[in-house]
């Protein structure tokens, strides 16, 4: 009641009658609430179970002015992080294109990620040339930044079951572009698959991944191709669930309710994808050696 009060800027009594549904909130009122929850007004107006994320649309013709957009947004996700794991956290993550805790490791790999993003969404002449293009310094220092991520109870990833063609195909795009040459093609592909012989060994137990920040991780391939990324985190003071597609982007902040949807929504997911982490080693060598395959198919 009191932060109502404080919200709205309205006295005791007629915020009393809008809670008790005698009087209705105005849009003006709907808009300020929905904006310090960090909710949608569909979520506060729904009597249903399902949950309302605000949409961006970000326009395809729209430009970035410079990398520094993405590097920055990077940085504020891995600081929540790290915050959620020092006070004890789960994680569950849906990937339609390589997460970057995978591929930072790979300093050629690395690049690559962050040029063909600039060539799609800045779109200058600096990103005709793969070789004359530097990796920003910040960039570099993700690495650390990352590793400070630790602590986390459980933390699951789902990978659409078309990840690595998607890669692979972008890498043959640039390359028959000559925006990359063959040698860079060929240390991106070596990069690619030393990320997957490592993974692999990783998910049997039988090696180290320097970048989990779970002791026991699970790892699925779904069965259908996903189309979306979807991360959903929580701590004890803090959640963040973050949607998006290469077009859209959804977020909600400390919203424990939204926290536990998009948990159970994912468990459903879960539930449509193959396991290959933990004893799956059918699964597991099946995938790997298709994912092999498709890079030695097309990147030759």
């Amino acid at each position: 009641m009191n932060l109502i009060l404080e919200i709205l800027c309205i006295e005791k009594e007629p915020a009393s009658r809008r809670l008790s549904g005698k009087v209705l909130f105005t849009i003006r009122e709907m808009g300020l609430l929905a904006d310090v929850f960090t909710i949608s007004i569909d979520q506060l107006c729904s009597e249903d179970d399902q949950l309302w994320m605000p949409l961006g649309l970000n326009s395809p013709m729209q430009k970035v002015p410079s990398i520094e957009a993405l590097s920055g947004l990077i940085e504020t996700n891995f600081e929540h992080m790290v915050k959620m794991g020092e006070q004890g956290a789960e994680s569950g993550n849906v990937y339609t294109s390589i997460p970057i805790e995978f591929y930072i490791p790979y300093p050629t790999l690395l690049k690559f990620m962050f040029f063909k993003w600039g060539h799609y969404f800045i779109g200058t002449e600096a990103y005709d040339h793969f070789s004359r293009w530097q990796l920003p310094v910040r960039m570099l220092n993700l690495h650390d930044k990352f590793k400070q991520i630790k602590n986390y109870s459980q933390v699951f990833y789902i990978w659409d079951n078309s990840l690595i063609w998607s890669l692979v195909g972008e890498i043959e795009f640039f390359h028959n572009m000559y925006v990359i040459t063959t040698e860079e093609r060929d240390a991106i592909r070596d990069e690619l698959k030393k990320l997957l012989f490592g993974l692999e060994e990783y998910l049997k137990g039988q090696g180290s991944w320097e970048m989990a920040w779970c002791e026991h991780m699970q790892f699925y391939i779904s069965n259908l191709s996903m189309g979306f990324t979807c991360s959903n985190a929580a701590s004890t003071d803090y959640s963040m669930t973050v949607f998006q597609t290469n077009f859209t982007f959804s977020q909600i902040r400390n919203s424990q309710e939204a926290y536990h949807k998009v948990k159970e929504w994912m468990k459903s997911l879960q539930s449509m994808s193959v396991q290959i982490s933990q004893s799956a080693r059918v699964e597991r060598r099946l995938f790997f050696e298709k994912q092999h395959r498709v890079i030695d198919t097309l990147l030759h």
